[in-house]
């Protein structure tokens, strides 16, 4: 008897300390962005108009809301369940994340699986437009005497189908492939998905829990965009030692990022280019910049500026987004054959910004879940 009183009381205090070491680690705090969740975080609940807010139950649920994201404990409780979910259950605990086979994790938003299957959405009317946007965007760049080029970035899903957890369109013709054929100039618009296909024999070339190519991934498709904008030039030599990293949909998945990393090729060379420094990116272009992503509503992203003294090829502009980051190295690679290369996070194309860095070549690039919305827009006014 004495034993099962003592046993309770161990359990009695357990579950106490279970209720009250939440409450009492709750940060005080709300609206800030969660790195690890790639979401703001709920406001503390206002006070403001208290009597029908709680009439009608809104105050609340802003408390219930603002309790999930905010309780004490909440990011080791997220990890463990996330650990049983993905390394027990093979199981997503996010709906924007995809669990296939052998470890590939797909990313769901902007109909990505649909390219798979073959149901991407592209009508006749988006198809026009996107035209129409492109010859406005190259006869702009013409005009100017400047050389521009469109490039179309596949998805995971377009270059390994197979691990996806059901059965692809395997026939079916991809976004990237309809709207290459709509435009119909194989000299300008690069597309460098079957150049990514058939070099998958030499290793993988995206991250298992990425949505991004790894760097040996952007070595095959800086290969293939040399080709298109600058022939002349030979790429620089292909060397990897084996590294450890996590992507972004593992910490989608709400997995702890130093838990267990995969390896990931690292890409070998004595650059001869270098990244600029936040401070050594001038003023005025930075201003520029900022009103630019205000004015496309968008989050104002620092751009990237590599230059390299020692190259000939002039001032390389890219309107890209997170396919062309410089920790992927596309950036990199360009670099050592340009005095410049300028990745800028816009998904329109900017006279102001243009005329302040003078490019001598431009290209735009849309990875190929976003090539709708994307290319219906991005031509300058």
């Amino acid at each position: 008897m004495r034993l099962r009183n003592i046993a309770n009381k161990l359990i009695l205090v357990a579950f106490m300390l279970v209720i009250i070491i939440p409450i009492a680690t709750t940060r005080l705090s709300g609206g800030e962005v969660s790195e690890q969740e790639k979401r703001v975080l709920a406001e503390i609940p206002s006070t403001e108009n208290m009597v029908p807010r709680l009439l009608n139950r809104e105050f609340m649920q802003d408390t219930e809301n603002w309790l999930n994201d905010h309780i004490g404990k909440r990011n080791g409780c997220r990890a463990a369940y996330a650990m049983i979910m993905y390394h027990g259950l093979n199981l997503s605990t996010s709906k924007d994340v995809v669990l296939g086979q052998e470890g590939y994790c797909y990313f769901t938003k902007n109909n990505n699986l649909e390219i798979a299957k073959g149901s991407y959405k592209l009508s006749k009317e988006d198809l026009q437009l996107m035209k129409s946007q492109y010859r406005d965007a190259k006869d702009y760049y013409t005009d100017k005497g400047i050389k521009f080029y469109l490039l179309m970035t596949p998805s995971k899903v377009s270059v390994y189908p197979e691990y996806l957890p059901f059965e692809s369109n395997a026939d079916a013709l991809k976004p990237a492939e309809i709207i290459e054929n709509e435009i119909g100039d194989s000299e300008q618009v690069i597309n460098v998905k079957e150049a990514l296909i058939s070099n998958k024999g030499k290793g993988r070339l995206f991250q298992l829990t990425d949505s991004h190519w790894n760097q040996r991934g952007t070595y095959q498709a800086y290969t293939e965009i040399l080709k298109k904008i600058n022939p002349n030039e030979m790429p620089i030599k292909e060397s990897y030692e084996v590294s450890a990293r996590t992507g972004d949909l593992f910490q989608e998945l709400g997995l702890i990022k130093e838990f267990d990393k995969e390896e990931v090729p690292a890409f070998q060379y004595e650059w001869g280019s270098r990244k600029l420094k936040t401070k050594e990116i001038d003023s005025e272009l930075i201003d520029a910049l900022k009103k630019e992503f205000e004015a496309q509503k968008t989050a104002y992203i620092e751009p990237e500026i590599f230059v390299n003294e020692d190259a000939h090829c002039g001032t390389l502009v890219i309107y890209g987004d997170s396919m062309m980051a410089s920790y992927i190295n596309i950036p990199n690679y360009l670099c050592e054959h340009y005095n410049k290369v300028v990745v800028l996070r816009l998904r329109k194309i900017s006279k102001t910004i243009d005329n302040m860095l003078q490019p001598d070549t431009v290209m735009f690039s849309s990875t190929e879940r976003l090539l709708n919305p994307v290319l219906t827009q991005f031509a300058p006014n």
